[in-house]
């Protein structure tokens, strides 16, 4: 049983944020007038990396880096898209990165199935994948 919904499958480049005092961090989706950030939904608590998530819905936004990427989820859903406020940040926490063989043109987030109660969230874009396993918690 995976989260019952995952926005941000439209075919966006992640957007880096103009913002001296957040160098390097990303808004993971669109970058198109009217637009909000990236959305994940679920109808059960999550355990994503190191943040226990009780059900709901939450932006995502990352801070990329060669080797570790950072996931950020925030509580707040449904703003525009480059009014990131770091006081209603649920959690942080780090996710992996590899390189991948195929270019990945549009940036697309995934949410994978891996059976069970268990998934991994993607963040793909060009020849790099960040990712992070979940588990549904019952």
């Amino acid at each position: 049983m995976l989260p019952s919904e995952a926005d941000g499958k439209l075919a966006c480049n992640a957007t880096k944020i103009p913002d001296a005092a957040r160098p390097g961090f990303f808004l993971d989706g669109c970058n198109q007038s009217g637009l909000s950030p990236t959305k994940i939904t679920s109808d059960a608590d999550l355990q994503m990396g190191e943040l226990k998530l009780p059900k709901g819905s939450y932006s995502i936004w990352t801070i990329p880096n060669e080797k570790e990427w950072t996931l950020i989820i925030n509580k707040e859903t449904g703003q525009f898209h480059l009014y990131y406020k770091q006081q209603l940040d649920f959690g942080r926490t780090p996710m992996k990165v590899k390189t991948i063989d195929t270019p990945v043109e549009a940036f697309r987030v995934d949410l994978r199935d891996d059976g069970g109660n268990k998934g991994t969230l993607a963040l793909v874009w060009e020849n790099t994948e960040a990712y992070i396993p979940f588990t549904v918690l019952r």
